[in-house]
């Protein structure tokens, strides 16, 4: 828990990994899907650890979310 709250980028990637391992998993019909296994990892680990991660890290990885959110157009 210490090496996570000293180098608070490690817990970000970890909770991108296993989030999105997370979201891969398939309970009957349901699959939750990297995005809904990710907030969840995220919420878990930040609640449980305690890890603070500085605000420029939180709007750039909060700008890549939102970009790579949009959809492609599709051709006709």
């Amino acid at each position: 828990m210490g090496v996570l709250r000293a180098h608070p980028e490690l817990a970000l990637f970890l909770c991108l990994a296993v989030g999105h391992l997370v979201g891969k998993l398939r309970i009957g019909p349901i699959t939750l899907g990297g995005i809904a296994g990710t907030l969840i990892v995220a919420l878990l680990v930040g609640a449980w650890s305690g890890v603070k991660v500085a605000d420029d890290v939180k709007t750039v990885f909060f700008a890549l979310f939102i970009f790579s959110r949009q959809r492609p157009k599709r051709s006709r």
